[in-house]
């Protein structure tokens, strides 16, 4: 399975993560609810360099959302929103399909 570092994040105007984005172009920045599909059917995963290892982006599900979070502990600090923010990407070019995660926003 592929491995994505992501080096920086896109926020929505609640400050929820939108979008994970790679700074280098290894891969296409990627809506929150492609990732969750992503992780859910075990096609790629995601990372967030933290204190010279790999922590992995989750999914976190709560009062019937989900969202992503990388966290050291349950409690801990989400890793992903103290990445650099990524400048606004243009909409992504893709069919529209029924949205699961309507609430994420894409």
């Amino acid at each position: 399975m592929e491995a994505r570092k992501v080096t920086s994040v896109e926020l929505d105007h609640n400050g929820h993560v939108k979008r994970l984005v790679n700074d280098h172009g290894e891969w296409p920045p990627q809506a929150c609810s492609d990732v969750i599909a992503d992780l859910e059917n075990g096609i790629c995963s995601y990372f967030v360099a933290w204190a010279g290892d790999s922590l992995p982006v989750q999914t976190h599900h709560d009062s019937g959302h989900v969202r992503l979070v990388a966290r050291v502990s349950p409690y801990g600090v989400d890793q992903l929103l103290q990445l650099p923010r990524a400048e606004t990407t243009p909409p992504l070019d893709r069919p529209q399909t029924p949205r699961r995660y309507g609430h994420l926003g894409d």
